[in-house]
């Protein structure tokens, strides 16, 4: 941020919007995976291995 020339409460209020968005989303995304493991079991697996899978791949490939 500093060296976008942002001040520190600029900072602190991008941080602090940013980790609230990310809790948000997470939170929706785990209920809905959640929900669909709760009626329908095969889809939910298969949806859940490709998430983390599609991480992984991400993951090795970067780096």
């Amino acid at each position: 941020g500093i060296m976008a020339g942002l001040s520190p409460v600029e900072i602190l209020l991008a941080v602090g919007i940013g980790a609230t968005i990310e809790c948000l989303v997470f939170a929706l995304g785990s209920e809905i995976i959640i929900r669909l493991l709760a009626t329908n079991t095969t889809l939910g697996l298969a949806v859940a291995v490709y998430f983390l899978a599609s991480r992984y791949t991400r993951r090795k490939a970067s780096g």
